[in-house]
């Protein structure tokens, strides 16, 4: 379920990914987080996160200068039109939010992808 909004190729590429690849990677498997994971797929293609995702170190020391004092978020919620009339409720989470979970993601990738590979094994 967590890999439901990033492309399937960008997650069997990291899951290839050994730890001393990951070390030297890390920053850019963020960038690949925030670019490919964040917004619907359902949404068109003017709306997009690749300046999110280009600017992360900027963003990242600002959001950093707050500490840990932002305020509560929640998530934006819209209608997306499907077939025969029905409607699908996505939504958008606050960007900070989004990103220190990308982060978070990002930095424990090593962790995260020992617990996958046991997962996959066990089957």
């Amino acid at each position: 379920m967590l890999f439901m909004h990033i492309k399937c190729n960008l997650c069997k590429k990291l899951l290839r990914t050994n730890y001393k690849e990951y070390q030297l990677k890390k920053s850019k498997h963020l960038k690949a987080l925030l670019e490919n994971g964040y917004f619907p797929t359902e949404l068109p293609p003017p709306f997009n996160t690749k300046n999110f995702a280009k600017y992360r170190k900027s963003i990242s020391e600002e959001w950093n200068k707050v500490g840990e004092n932002y305020p509560n978020s929640t998530s934006e919620t819209y209608s997306h039109p499907k077939m025969n009339e029905a409607r699908r409720n996505l939504s958008i989470v606050n960007p900070v939010a989004q990103f220190y979970l990308t982060k978070m993601i990002s930095d424990e990738w090593n962790t995260i992808q020992k617990f996958i590979k046991t997962f996959v094994e066990s089957l």
